[in-house]
């Protein structure tokens, strides 16, 4: 291309309301971008009433008619019938705003609909890999990576980039595919996500979890190893949740079972507004997920300057610095995070040191305009 880029098509289908860490993604990209001066047009899934076209925060928000029917995760189906919305409309709307790039986040089931824009328009895409969309991260989903490998790989060998967000992924997809993958991280609003300004007074130990309740972000274990720690700690045990899913009712289940159920906090999905007070009013992030991309709730902990345990997978360990920002525990070991937890809630001066330390890390080395400024350069041309 010889122009300069100007505006940029985002497709995902989820973003805000709907949708979790990806969604977030893209909203924090989009509204960077249009704070650079650029033009977005964001093409998603419709929910409810909320279908059509609109300008959210400056930006030009198309949410396709489909089948979506619940706002925190979608089933196969559900995802198809997007796919479908997109590949009849979305080269239609990239040549009425009259597009210069597209950046696809998920190989699939996004990818399709890209690809075939380019084939009808010429207009090139950026694939921005999430987790669940590289063969080898989810294993109960690798049949379905096996049977569609021909399509993922005709997605990414014409894509002009492919991108993982975490360096963990990025040896995922090159170890499946054979085509070049760049890295380029999350980021967090640090202007949004920020410190308590007072430590609280109160004799409670607050531990948070965020994200959906599902079997990946592992809530049961983390249930069991806080039962273990309650005669440890002099302080009174709260595990606050923020999200929902499936699991919930087997969640809350559990709890009674381990004699939590007075102790835990069932907040749902919440507004990011409330959400950011959840980080301030916490003591620690528990993190123990199967597996991971690149998590935003770790990077919002960090900049609310939370210090975070977490599981040893690829994601959380990019990010945690062990001892310095927060524990990395084994995959499993219920004594290894216990003991973390533990450390954390009796010493206060710990959790202070560990949770600056995080805070510092991510206003230095994430930022979403940066990480909007390098996806947006992909499309410029070479000098």
């Amino acid at each position: 291309m010889s122009q300069e880029v100007t505006t940029l098509c985002l497709l995902n289908y989820e973003y805000p309301p709907i949708g979790a860490g990806a969604a977030s993604a893209t909203q924090a990209i989009a509204n960077s971008l249009t704070r650079q001066g650029h033009r977005v047009g964001v093409v998603t899934a419709g929910f409810g009433d909320l279908v059509g076209e609109r300008m959210e925060d400056g930006v030009h928000t198309i949410r396709l008619r489909c089948r979506r029917q619940r706002a925190d995760r979608a089933s196969l189906p559900e995802m198809l019938s997007f796919v479908a919305a997109a590949w009849k409309r979305l080269p239609a709307i990239v040549r009425s705003i009259e597009c210069d790039g597209i950046i696809c986040f998920f190989a699939l089931p996004c990818g399709p609909a890209a690809w075939h824009t380019w084939k009808k328009t010429g207009i090139p895409y950026v694939i921005s890999l999430r987790g669940g969309d590289v063969p080898g991260l989810v294993p109960s989903i690798d049949w379905i990576h096996r049977s569609l490998a021909p399509f993922r790989r005709a997605i990414l060998r014409n894509a002009v980039a492919v991108i993982a967000n975490s360096e963990e992924l990025q040896q995922l997809s090159r170890a499946s595919d054979p085509f070049p993958v760049d890295f380029i991280p999350n980021g967090v609003d640090t202007e949004k996500f920020y410190p308590a300004t007072a430590t609280r007074e109160d004799d409670v130990f607050r531990v948070l979890a965020v994200g959906r309740l599902q079997d990946q972000k592992n809530n049961a274990f983390a249930m069991r190893a806080l039962a273990g720690i309650r005669p440890r700690i002099a302080q009174r045990l709260e595990y606050h949740i923020v999200g929902d899913g499936p699991l919930r009712s087997d969640l809350q289940k559990l709890a009674e079972q381990l004699g939590l159920a007075g102790q835990v906090f069932w907040h749902g999905w919440i507004p990011r507004e409330k959400l950011r007070e959840e980080y301030r009013s916490c003591d620690c992030l528990l993190h123990p997920t199967l597996y991971e991309g690149m998590p935003n709730a770790v990077l919002e902990a960090m900049a609310a300057g939370l210090p975070v345990i977490a599981s040893d997978v690829p994601g959380n360990a990019h990010l945690v610095r062990e001892g310095q920002t927060g524990y990395i525990c084994a995959l499993g070991d219920e004594a290894a995070f216990s003991n973390a937890l533990t450390k954390l809630a009796n010493d206060i001066q710990l959790r202070g040191r560990l949770g600056r330390a995080a805070r510092r890390i991510a206003e230095t080395e994430y930022s979403w305009d940066t990480v909007a400024k390098r996806y947006r350069d992909i499309f410029r041309p070479a000098s």
